[in-house]
């Protein structure tokens, strides 16, 4: 048996063995010449057909050495066989080295093993007694059996510091989990019981370990499979038309190495509900992983609307019906989407799901507005509702309410702020109001409750006549045209005529306030303007022919009773709805009849009329003092000022010579006098010499100033020449109470001057 105890098992490691006393000097008669301990080696000599070999000898006198090489049939070795130098030697002379040397050559690390080796031909020189001596060399072929034995002593092997844990569906090689020691040549290791990384946990495994001796060792150890994929969220959710998650976010990869994670079904996010998304992972080794998680795609919320505050909107009865088309972006003070602004330029307005601004009545309204704006992610259209209120005012707007106070028709005007561009007259409810009630008094159904007459240069173009029976659903109804409009024009009269006159039921609405133009009447007018309704009245007005009395102060005078028949509108109106104003001097200094001219106005100065009235100053109470040539130097009427009588000085009649003397006859003697009596006592004397001038005795009575005296006062005239000259006017009557003497005397009474005949 080979000694290989020094062989490390590595390809080109050498084992020689020397073969002593193989040659020998002399014949051994048949002699065994190897000893047992070799004798393995040669034991399947394979000896020529015709010769026996008996002794083995060294070649003399040859001078040639040979050896031989022999590769095992297994290939793991190499064999050489060969002597040295000193083995040859002279005829009969023993070599001084007869041993022979073999030297073993690994080839390949291979299980020790028994080793064939084939020799084709073996060179040798023998001696033959039997025949003779004889030096021969010769071939033959050989072969060789060699005992490789295995090595001694056990493998070393233990499994390596634990925990042991592998990628889910990795191949796990088993010497990752193994520790060899003392092993020879190559070691091999295989799975017994293989880990199954399709199963997530921990399993039991077993390797075997095998070095090239031949020795080997099982293993078995635990070993944890995880997960390469694992969830970190079961389930999700998302707002519908969102952009995909990052999958990272839902799922975790354990791995050392590169991968890809990503979606791996198709997921989206457009159909609201529950859904199963499933995410692969690849790995760089071409391991791959499928999971799935429940994802709850939320339906996505409506887009957010923030109104501005009512204040910030009003509309008026005109407004079209696709206004807020126009003008909702005024009303949207913020939109936001899943709490992100968006600006308000983007939004698209909704009509059909957005209320109509085609307002019936004013007051406050809700109002819905509906917008709509592209999803950032997904283009699709979100949609987003707001309500809010607005004041929907009567902007021009006339109005004729119902006997019960609710609306008749509100006749509202959308204008166009233009000279020459129409404009459109539309009915509306105005109040809120029942729609299928008589407006008037069903004591007389068929009575005219009012009429709308539409007047261009005078003429009428359109008329709507509405008898107190009728509905307002049926008076807007049978209002206009197909749409209950009318087309009207600058400077057109709207004239509205409301018999029963209540006040306040036919009005119109300017800068939002209430304004009755009827001045009491049956008829209101307004014009058409581009800035709305202007009330529009005319007015007529007839002389009173008004009665003064002489020297009467017509600054206490009603100016209102100069005219009569005042009419607004073609109505007669009450003295509370005009005034007069007089445009030329009133006289009263004289009696007789005057015209004079007046200017008839509204009490609002809308409408104005100037006309010529005549007047008639009549005597009154009054004492004629007549002088030279039967003129009248001095008519001094009682005349009533606030409650209080008093004696006004006048010239009495038109044509007289203010400045001629009273009687020059008289020169300086006292031609006429008046004196105030109460009771015995005199409160006021004056009197007039017969050269003093008409104007001065006038103008000197009281110093110009009227003369206050009381119930109960006498007043005594005297006159130096009194046949029909000392008069009293009464009643448009003259008389002469001085009954044959120079005096007439007169009392202050009630009823104005009673003459004194006792």
């Amino acid at each position: 048996m080979i000694d290989n105890s020094t062989d490390d098992f590595k390809v080109g490691d050498t084992i020689t063995y020397k073969i002593p006393g193989v040659f020998l000097g002399g014949n051994t008669n048949g002699a065994e010449i190897i000893s047992s301990e070799f004798s393995d080696f040669w034991e399947n000599w394979e000896n020529s057909s015709n010769y026996r070999v008996t002794l083995l000898n060294i070649l003399r006198g040859t001078y040639a050495l040979f050896y031989v090489t022999s590769e095992s049939e297994s290939g793991n070795w190499q064999m050489k066989i060969t002597t040295s130098d000193q083995a040859n030697g002279l005829y009969y002379v023993a070599p001084s080295d007869n041993n022979l040397y073999v030297t073993f050559t690994r080839l390949k690390v291979a299980i020790p093993q028994k080793e064939v080796f084939k020799v084709s031909k073996f060179p040798y020189s023998n001696i033959n007694h039997d025949y003779g001596v004889a030096y021969t060399t010769r071939y033959v072929p050989m072969t060789f059996n060699v005992d490789f034995p295995k090595s001694k002593g056990t493998l070393k092997a233990e499994v390596k510091d634990g925990p042991h844990v592998v990628e889910e569906k990795s191949s796990p090689k088993p010497e990752d989990y193994v520790e060899v020691k003392d092993s020879l040549g190559k070691v091999t290791y295989t799975w017994i019981t293989k880990p199954d990384t399709n199963k997530l946990g921990n399993q039991n495994v077993k390797v075997l370990v095998e070095d090239e001796t031949g020795r080997s060792k099982e293993l078995t150890f635990t070993m944890t499979v995880k997960s390469l994929l694992t969830v970190k969220k079961e389930a999700g959710e998302i707002y519908q038309y969102s952009l995909l998650p990052d999958v990272n976010d839902y799922f975790e990869v354990t791995t050392e190495g590169s991968y890809t994670l990503q979606w791996s079904n198709n997921p989206n996010t457009m159909t609201a509900g529950i859904h199963k998304w499933e995410a692969t992972v690849r790995t760089s080794d071409n391991r791959e992983i499928t999971k799935s998680i429940t994802m709850r795609v939320l339906p996505h919320p409506e887009l957010q609307l923030k109104l501005k505050p009512i204040e910030d909107r009003t509309v008026t009865l005109v407004e079209s019906s696709d206004t807020l088309a126009n003008t909702f972006k005024n009303y949207i003070e913020e939109a936001t989407l899943l709490g992100e602004p968006v600006a308000i330029d983007d939004l698209e307005f909704v009509a059909n799901e957005s209320s109509k601004t085609e307002f019936q009545s004013v007051g406050t309204h809700e109002v819905r507005i509906t917008v709509q704006a592209k999803h950032p992610n997904s283009n699709v259209m979100i949609k987003g509702s707001g309500t809010t209120t607005v004041n929907v005012l009567w902007g021009n707007t006339i109005l004729i309410r119902s006997v019960d106070g609710y609306s008749a028709g509100a006749f509202a005007l959308d204008g166009s702020n233009s000279n020459s561009a129409p404009a459109t007259l539309s009915i509306r409810q105005g109040i809120a109001s029942p729609l299928n009630e008589g407006v008037g008094d069903m004591t007389d159904p068929f009575g005219l409750y009012y009429r709308l007459e539409i007047l261009r240069n005078g003429n009428e173009i359109y008329k709507q006549e509405v008898p107190k029976r009728a509905t307002l659903q049926e008076i807007m109804n049978d209002y206009g045209d197909a749409n209950n409009n009318t087309t009207v024009q600058m400077n057109d009269i709207i004239q509205i005529t409301y018999p029963s006159k209540t006040p306040n039921a036919s009005v119109v609405m300017i800068k939002e306030k209430e304004n009755d133009f009827t001045y009491g009447t049956e008829i209101a007018r307004y014009r058409v303007t581009p800035y709305g309704f202007d009330p529009a009245p005319v007015m007529t007005a007839e002389s009173a022919e008004k009665a003064f009395v002489l020297g009467e102060d017509v600054k206490q005078t009603n100016l209102n009773e100069l005219v009569k028949n005042v009419r607004i509108n073609g109505g007669v109106a009450d003295n509370e709805f005009y005034t007069v104003e007089p445009l030329d001097e009133f006289d009263t200094s004289t009696i007789g009849k005057r015209n004079m001219r007046v200017k008839v106005t509204t009490k609002d100065k809308l409408a104005s009329e100037i006309i010529e009235i005549s007047y008639q100053v009549k005597w009154g109470d009054t004492f004629v003092i007549k002088g030279l040539k039967e003129a009248t130097v001095g008519a001094f009427s009682l005349l009533k000022n606030q409650n209080q009588w008093q004696i006004q000085a006048s010239q009495g009649v038109d044509g007289t010579n203010l400045n001629d003397p009273v009687d020059n006859y008289f020169g300086r003697d006292t031609y006429y006098s008046i004196e105030v009596l109460q009771g015995a006592t005199s409160k006021f004397r004056y009197e007039v010499a017969g050269n003093q001038s008409i104007r001065e005795s006038i103008q000197g009575f009281n110093n110009g100033q009227p003369l206050t005296v009381s119930n109960g006062d006498v007043i005594k005239v005297y006159h130096a020449d009194p046949l029909g000259k000392n008069l009293l006017m009464k009643d448009e009557l003259v008389k002469d109470y001085t009954i044959g003497s120079n005096y007439a005397y007169y009392e202050v009474t009630d009823h104005g001057l009673e003459p004194i005949l006792a």
